[in-house]
């Protein structure tokens, strides 16, 4: 038998199961979902009530993967497409004025959707939406009282946001203070150390950083050599768009004047990457170009006017409009919708440095990020858009392949600034 556990974040979920579980335990759990669902690896299955069963128990047949599309995942499946050859430049229908313009010419792009071979989503990342639903996270955000309620649960009991007792191995982590923040500074012990990466957390800025986030930065630091800075900035409603943004950019500001802006690089994910694009258009403004700006399912108009958002929402499993708008308006705590500390889609892109973007097609920040693919590209910036087919938001973090190779991508780039 097994012992019953309080159900965590869909996110810890997956990390605990994924990244801190030796595959050699005799015995393994997770937070209850329903009979039928298996952990990111395929080499289990849990059962309702919150008990763990070790073993394999039979895959509903509702939930199999049919043969040919087990056999177009080895072979790959090309499907048509009008328009030129892999990679060809194409433009970007804008939906606000001014976000559209021509492709530059000689800009990388890696978008999934746009080459003609498609590979189909894994097992893995096809039972990331059902778990999402069975463990109700879409419900914190389905209206303004609930994200309070959530804001207001934080604030009586915070959420732990140290690292992890296991590290890879030659990883070491320690702690300073930046401003009032906690500032931990990773770093592989057998690597160069010299370039710098900031990594800014999500969590629709009311939510701590997870599991998950440490297990990509640590990743990072020990793929790159780097070493991986992460400020744990206040959460709103104590910070603030107009306090947190700032000091953000000083700490990249001083790390680029001590090593040189060329070896310092920023990296966010979800409301982190608003930060990060945000911070990124200050220095710019200050002269400074960072040798990289990742951002993975960042959010860029924390209006989410986008009318192409309506599609996306309706079969949305994580994030919906009304509690995150409500979650923004706190983060903005009264500037402008429009204001790029805000808002960072609305800031002029010509002078930042190479940009990448990763975002599922799945996701509600995609049609924000095409169009800051589309403006970045005719501002003349470096620009890799990594969009994956049916990948949910922050895909890049989860434990499925597709998240792993996203990583792989990620450390690679990032590795270049050495």
């Amino acid at each position: 038998m097994g012992e019953v556990f309080e159900p965590l974040d869909p996110v810890d979920a997956q990390a605990l199961a994924q990244e801190t579980m030796s595959p050699g335990d005799a015995r393994r759990w997770v937070p209850p979902i329903p009979k039928g669902f298996r952990t990111a690896s395929g080499s289990w299955w849990w059962r309702t009530g919150g008990r763990a069963q070790p073993g394999r128990t039979r895959v509903p047949a509702r939930l199999q993967v049919p043969k040919r599309l087990r056999a177009a995942r080895r072979t790959r499946i090309r499907h048509p497409r009008e328009g030129g050859p892999p990679g060809h430049q194409r433009e970007s229908a804008g939906i606000y004025p001014g976000a559209a313009g021509p492709v530059a010419a000689g800009i990388v792009d890696t978008a999934i959707p746009s080459s003609p071979g498609v590979s189909v989503p894994s097992l893995a990342s096809r039972m990331v939406p059902p778990l999402l639903t069975a463990l109700g996270y879409r419900h914190r955000f389905a209206s303004p009282q609930a994200t309070a309620d959530l804001v207001a649960a934080r604030r009586l009991r915070p959420r732990a946001y140290g690292p992890p007792r296991l590290l890879p191995r030659g990883v070491d982590i320690e702690v300073d203070e930046e401003g009032g923040w906690p500032l931990y500074e990773v770093r592989a012990s057998a690597g160069p150390g010299q370039p710098r990466i900031v990594y800014l957390h999500g969590g629709s800025w009311i939510n701590q950083i997870s599991p998950l986030h440490w297990q990509l930065i640590l990743r990072l630091a020990a793929d790159t050599g780097s070493r991986v800075l992460v400020p744990i900035y206040p959460l709103a409603p104590r910070g603030t768009a107009a306090s947190v943004v700032p000091q953000v950019a000083d700490l990249l500001r001083r790390l680029a004047a001590t090593h040189g802006a060329g070896h310092v690089s920023v990296v966010g994910d979800s409301a982190g990457g608003q930060i990060a694009l945000s911070a990124a258009l200050l220095l710019r403004d200050l002269g400074v170009a960072l040798a990289h700006t990742v951002l993975i399912s960042p959010a860029l108009d924390l209006s989410l006017r986008n009318p192409a958002i309506d599609v996306l929402e309706a079969q949305e499993k994580w994030l919906v409009r009304p509690g995150l708008h409500a979650a923004a308006d706190l983060w903005r705590d009264g500037l402008r919708w429009e204001d790029p500390i805000v808002s960072p889609l609305f800031g002029q892109m010509a002078g930042l440095g190479p940009l990448t973007v990763f975002a599922g097609t799945r996701d509600i920040t995609h049609p924000d990020c095409e169009l800051l693919v589309s403006k970045a590209r005719a501002a003349g910036v470096h620009t890799e858009f990594h969009q994956a087919t049916g990948m949910v938001h922050v895909y890049p973090l989860l434990p499925i392949p597709e998240g792993r190779a996203a990583r792989r991508t990620m450390a690679r780039i990032l590795g270049e600034q050495h």
